[in-house]
């Protein structure tokens, strides 16, 4: 049996670093004994066909993740062919890959910046930025005339910022206009998650932080561009007051945010990489920030760094966050950056949707750190009268409905939490329904699984905890939740849901239980 052939993941650096190294321009590169090396032509043919096809594969790979997709796919049926033929890589060769991929990057880039110039001036009638967004507000009316502003702000400084930078992605005008139209830029779909049209999450990677109801979410689509990490992006959210203060009018520069997060001016290493990628800088500063005050508490260990990072990225006040994983204390509503939502609805979700959540989770409700006698209760309080709903009351069922809500499926249970739902909301609020539906499930227990870590009293989405949801004025909707009086968490907190279905955290308490105040 032949050798197997490792299939190297190798830099484009270390096949020009051979190349030059090479004693004659006809030696050859090859992977082999499991590095790169040079070669004479007998020596590489002897190496086998195997290896000398692995090692063109290599540099092909190496040419795409340095030069991206389309560079590289320009120049694969060459290299396709050397590997078809089971020819060796010359050092000759390799040097002539590399200025040909050099040649076409920046023939890329040029294209690039004729594209975004042309799409962003009207210079194709009917296919410019401004009909680009006009075809996006149309599948969007829920955006203000504001928040168009800001959307139509945004896109231009992104495609005049980066668009221009583009070097490894074909950007036509037609490939722009489909971007815009279709919401798919970076920012868009940043500010869409801001104002509650949330896309999957595989590919918005801030969708937790813009749903917490960011005061400014046209900033922080911005900043996004200077963050590295969600850790980054959460401690610019908090400081977006501070910011303003400083720089009233205007896309939030680089320089505000550095000086603001840091309390210092921009290193100038890094001011001279913008507008390329910064997110590692800011990444490392603020983890510095974090180490530096840990380090004054007597507290720097990797585990405590890790918990201030976890707990800033959910949504907490660094300072605090380093208060809490440092010494585990109280939470409170003034701990939080931003407005929490209870739960953002996509568009076109079905009530069915809505009671297969709340199915799902009713049968574990209680079960992580269970209490002896505790049974879950939601009570819908109303001008009518009282409807409680005990979840784990099962009299009066049929042995299959009794195995689907067992099975999380669901059953006259999830269905009487339901009605109870729609005759609170009344007619006509479709997504208030759905919303307060979801407050239902775990969704709406994420603040229990997210930070109770930080009170020293660690507990999940599928703790003891009762709700009441209760009518307010205006066709609002309160959902209380409060874990009962011997649980060794002390919980309360309580979202309003508006009819149109906006919904925000208004008032939060969570800590340890004092067992000596209870008694």
């Amino acid at each position: 049996m032949p050798p197997r052939i490792n299939r190297p993941n190798l830099a484009l650096r270390q096949f020009a670093a051979q190349a030059d190294a090479a004693q004659g321009l006809n030696n050859r590169v090859i992977f082999r004994n499991g590095r790169l090396q040079t070669a004479s032509g007998v020596s590489a043919f002897f190496a086998g066909s195997e290896a000398r096809r692995a090692t063109v594969e290599a540099f092909k790979r190496s040419i795409i993740r340095e030069y991206g997709q389309t560079v590289g796919d320009a120049l694969s049926p060459r290299l396709d062919t050397l590997c078809a033929q089971g020819k060796s890589l010359k050092a000759s060769v390799i040097q002539d890959f590399l200025r040909d991929a050099a040649a076409a990057k920046e023939q890329l880039g040029q294209i690039n910046r004729t594209s975004v110039h042309a799409f962003c001036n009207g210079d194709l009638p009917g296919h410019g930025v401004n009909e680009a967004l006009d075809a996006f507000y149309a599948a969007h009316p829920r955006l203000t005339p504001a928040l168009r502003d800001d959307m139509r702000e945004l896109v231009l400084a992104q495609l005049q910022t980066f668009g221009v930078l583009d070097d490894q992605n074909l950007n036509d005008p037609f490939k722009l206009f489909d971007d815009v139209s279709q919401g798919k830029l970076p920012c868009m779909i940043d500010m869409m998650a801001a104002c509650g049209e949330l896309p999957e999450s595989a590919f918005y990677p801030y969708r937790d932080l813009m749903e917490r109801g960011v005061d400014r979410p046209r900033d922080v689509a911005w900043l996004a561009n200077f963050a590295g990490s969600l850790f980054t992006l959460s401690l610019m959210a908090e400081k977006l007051p501070e910011m303003r203060a400083l720089q009233p009018e205007g896309l939030l520069t680089l320089e505000t945010a550095w000086r603001v997060c840091f309390g210092e001016d921009v290193p100038q290493a890094v001011l001279d990489k913008w507008p390329g990628a910064v997110g590692e800088d800011f990444f490392n500063r603020t983890e510095r920030l974090v180490a530096d005050a840990l380090e004054r508490m007597g507290r720097l260990d990797p585990g405590t760094e890790m918990s201030v990072k976890l707990a800033v990225s959910n949504g907490i006040r660094l300072e605090r966050a380093i208060e809490l994983c440092a010494r585990p204390g109280r939470l409170t509503l003034e701990d939080l950056t931003g407005h929490p939502r209870l739960y953002s609805v996509k568009a076109g979700t079905t009530p069915e949707e809505v009671e297969r959540a709340i199915a799902a989770d009713l049968n574990r409700w209680g079960t992580q750190g269970s209490l002896v006698g505790y049974e879950p209760v939601i009570a819908f309080r109303r001008p009518t009268g009282d409807h409680i709903h005990r979840i784990r009351h099962l009299r009066g069922l049929s042995e299959a409905e009794c195995a689907a809500f067992r099975s999380g499926q669901p059953s006259p249970k999830s269905r009487a939490l339901m009605d109870s739902v729609r005759a609170l909301c009344g007619e006509g609020h479709p997504v208030q329904e759905a919303v307060v539906g979801f407050g239902l499930s775990q969704a709406g227990l994420n603040l229990i699984r997210n930070l109770s870590s930080l009170t020293g009293v660690p507990r999940d989405e599928h703790s003891p905890c009762d709700i009441t949801v209760r009518p307010g004025v205006a066709g609002d909707v309160f959902l209380h939740y409060e874990t009962p009086p011997n649980s060794p968490l002390d919980f309360r907190a309580e979202y309003v849901v508006h009819p149109d279905g906006s919904s925000e955290l208004t008032a939060l308490d969570m800590g340890p239980r004092d067992v000596t105040a209870d008694e």
